[in-house]
């Protein structure tokens, strides 16, 4: 608690305060110099006898209660300032959490708040062309060793329909959502040596997470019968969401939308492609240097033209579907269910991914497995790794 004045509280402009007190104090005068003229200064007109007796009582109570204002007597609570400019402070800081908040989200942190995506089609993946605008892209940072054949698990570019809407959640999965359904930090979270900037705040995404342990998640959530099946997104539904309609590289400006290695450190502009191709061996090394990590869910980001956010940085984010090595394998879905057939049931898809990334791995089209040992199988566990949830209404089933 501490004192300040009514005038504070008000948030006047200073400069009115002087006009205020100078106004107030000429009032009460007036009744004694009725009539007297100060040059070009200003001129007191005559005043009638009831005019001074009324203001010989009301200009001093007026210049009281003036000066009054001023002074601090009112207890308030002081409120810590919120910085809107970034989501949360350094994660690596030794001043506690409460000393720098972070900024308001969009979504809440504790309840799953879902978005309803329309039907619709979209060109899925990427056409030659635009895979050979990316490796060109990349090289032109000094990116001397990198292949373009990185990216031919996105193509061939093909159509996809998907006839009846769904629901996404708004956000990644928080901590906070995580531990109010699941009763802790998944394993992975609680092992020696975890980041503890990843875990500061229960609004940052839920990571280091398994494929396995998002389908216990997924179970107990069903478990509430609260109107809707939920289960993790297709490949397919999951693409047309981040793009909301939106063909191209990104569903927007990266900047306004993502969290990635060039914004999400405390050099918030940096450029991680031009430093990975400086010196990609040190690149870990940098991102820990400048503290990179992610971030709370739906602050200062911008949602998708589908009211989505995150969808591009921030957590890789697991998918239903079993790996295929490109979409040119037979029996690929056209209609954005999930794709199992012949694929590899030891991996899984993960989509759009993450601060630690360059801005050629957060395009839309962009796809990687996880699996078993890191990078290979349902078993794994990263640290840019979380999901979000789709879900349908129980009645459409």
């Amino acid at each position: 608690m501490e004192k300040t004045s009514l005038f504070k509280l008000s948030g006047l402009p200073e400069p009115f305060a002087v006009l205020l007190l100078s106004f107030f104090f000429i009032l009460t005068l007036a009744p004694y110099f009725s009539g007297a003229d100060f040059g070009s200064l200003f001129r007191i007109p005559v005043l009638s006898r009831g005019a001074k007796k009324w203001l010989k009582v009301i200009g001093p109570i007026a210049l009281f209660g003036s000066v009054l204002s001023f002074v601090p007597l009112v207890s308030v609570t002081k409120s810590p300032i919120t910085d809107s400019t970034h989501s949360e402070p350094s994660p690596l800081a030794k001043a506690s959490p409460a000393a720098h908040p972070p900024a308001k989200s969009n979504c809440d942190l504790v309840k799953i708040e879902l978005v309803r995506i329309p039907a619709g089609s979209f060109d899925m993946g990427s056409s030659e062309e635009e895979i050979k605008d990316v490796y060109n892209f990349v090289v032109s940072k000094g990116v001397s060793n990198h292949r373009p054949d990185l990216y031919n698990v996105e193509r061939p570019k093909h159509r996809v329909t998907i006839s009846q809407p769904f629901f996404m959640s708004k956000c990644e999965i928080t901590i906070g959502q995580w531990k109010s359904l699941m009763g802790d930090l998944p394993e992975g979270m609680q092992a020696a040596g975890f980041p503890g900037i990843l875990k500061e705040y229960d609004g940052q995404p839920v990571v280091s997470v398994r494929w396995n342990e998002t389908q216990q998640f997924i179970t107990k959530l069903n478990g509430q019968n609260d109107g809707h099946l939920y289960r993790l997104p297709s490949e397919a539904e999951w693409e047309y969401a981040c793009r909301a309609n939106i063909p191209g590289w990104y569903a927007g400006k990266p900047e306004l939308l993502a969290w990635y290695g060039d914004n999400s450190g405390n050099d918030s502009h940096s450029d991680s492609l031009a430093a990975y191709g400086k010196d990609a061996a040190g690149y870990n090394q940098l991102l820990i240097d400048n503290e990179n990590r992610s971030h709370i869910v739906g602050t200062t980001k911008q949602a998708n033209a589908f009211g989505l956010y995150d969808m591009h940085g921030n957590v890789w984010e697991w998918c239903d579907d079993y790996w295929h090595e490109n979409y040119g394998e037979p029996g690929i879905p056209i209609d954005g269910s999930v794709w199992r057939g012949d694929g590899d049931a030891n991996l899984r898809v993960a989509r759009g991914g993450s601060w630690k990334c360059g801005l050629n791995w957060i395009r839309s089209a962009v796809r990687q497995p996880y699996g078993l040992e890191c990078s290979y199988g349902p078993s794994c566990r990263d640290i840019d790794l979380g999901f979000r949830v789709a879900a349908v209404p129980v009645s459409s089933q």
